[in-house]
């Protein structure tokens, strides 16, 4: 058997193999370019006839080499970073830290703590697509969002009769205002015309375009023309960035859509009482296709995030938020949660109810309600059966009352 302990790097990783008595078979670095990664899985793939003789530690979850290797069929192990510095605590009680001794510590959890560790599992292309758009987007979003907290902080520094007329920037009219109207005097001071036209092109609302008309008749601030130049040209900016990105948002989620149609695990979640295609990608992520896998429903939930951690020394016993974990899917698990609690006619609301009677914050209780369906999809995907709320509040019943 193999031990191959990888400290990978951007620039280049290091690598160590050990036998299965701890003696180091090899050492050497290996390159960045997709040829040298090639080359090092055909050299394991060499030193051992078969690929269940191969054990790799490596500090990372996604990268060219763990794709490579995942390809080739090996067994890799993605290594948790606190994990790491207790073991290197142990096999380099010095503390020195370099690739090549951070890499023998990989291989050396690997070939003594393997049982103990989860395996990566390979993902198909809809699993490999779905889960780089999501992320994609995910990313996207945030920062959309610090865009628009930077906007609204110039809104309240430089036009705040603008910052008060418009709270909602997410708005489609409220962003062409503030393109054609960037500051409190370029509003107060157009031609009645224009704005009339302005209105009526974007169909508003009587209340709204009454605050408009109000808000030319109170007092505004002025700047000098070469300021205020230098003001508009900053505030579009922002609004041309945020375009930008909502475009691309858009663009993200009608691809999500369309990888969707005709997957049958997208179909299991599509007959939840929560069914976007968010929501739906981000499970088909969680749960894969291979149903095969010896996992249980609460492994799944570690992955996610909507398990706690429990602490225990002495008579202290603490129960926590799990930190450690994939965010996207724990976001998407609650927004199952908080999509389905609002929902009277759906067994979660009134597991929520009783939960924030029982004293959990909304928040505590989002995340145990989603540990609960974490279960119930679970059993769906891995039976290939649609969602029945008749069967489940039954099953419920059954038990006393208490969630399946």
């Amino acid at each position: 058997m193999l031990n191959v302990g990888i400290d990978w790097g951007l620039s280049g990783s290091y690598y160590v193999i050990l036998s299965d008595d701890g003696e180091i078979v090899k050492d050497d670095p290996v390159g960045s370019s997709f040829e040298d990664i090639m080359d090092f899985a055909d050299m394991l793939l060499k030193m051992a006839p078969e690929t269940e003789q191969i054990r790799v530690g490596i500090d990372r979850k996604r990268c060219p080499l763990v794709s490579v290797l995942l390809s080739e069929e090996l067994t890799v192990y993605a290594l948790n970073p606190k994990s790491t510095d207790r073991a290197r605590d142990i096999f380099q009680p010095a503390g020195e830290k370099d690739d090549g001794g951070d890499a023998f510590v990989h291989a050396q959890m690997v070939r003594m703590s393997h049982r103990r560790l989860s395996a990566l599992e390979k993902r198909d292309d809809l699993h490999a697509k779905l889960s780089c758009l999501l992320r994609t987007r995910r990313a996207q979003v945030k920062m959309r969002s610090k865009l628009y907290q930077m906007l609204n902080s110039m809104l309240a520094d430089w036009a705040r009769g603008l910052y008060r007329l418009c709270p909602a920037l997410q708005r489609t009219w409220v962003q062409d205002l503030l393109a054609e109207f960037p500051l409190d005097q370029d509003l107060a001071t157009v031609h009645g015309n224009a704005l009339n036209r302005f209105i009526r092109n974007h169909r508003m609302a009587p209340e709204t375009e009454r605050k408009i008309r109000e808000f030319r008749e109170q007092p505004y601030s002025e700047y000098d023309e070469q300021m205020a130049q230098f003001r508009r040209k900053q505030i579009r900016s922002h609004l041309d960035l945020i375009q930008t990105i909502s475009e691309k948002v858009k663009e993200a989620e009608s691809q999500i859509a369309d990888l969707l149609e005709g997957s049958p695990e997208a179909a299991i979640f599509r007959t939840l009482p929560a069914q976007g295609d968010l929501t739906v990608a981000a499970l088909v992520v969680l749960f894969g296709t291979d149903r095969t896998t010896d996992r249980n429903w609460r492994q799944y939930a570690s992955f996610a995030g909507v398990s706690p951690i429990t602490k225990e020394s002495g008579n202290t016993r603490k129960i926590m938020m799990r930190k450690a974990c994939d965010e996207m899917l724990r976001d998407a698990l609650i927004d199952l949660a908080f999509a389905t609690y609002r929902k009277d006619d759906c067994w979660a609301s009134d597991y929520y109810r009783r939960k924030r009677d029982e004293g959990h914050s909304h928040h505590s209780a989002l995340r145990r309600l989603a540990h609960r369906w974490v279960k119930i999809l679970y059993f769906m995907w891995k039976r290939q059966a649609d969602y029945d709320e008749d069967y489940h509040r039954r099953r419920r019943r059954e038990r006393g009352g208490i969630a399946a």
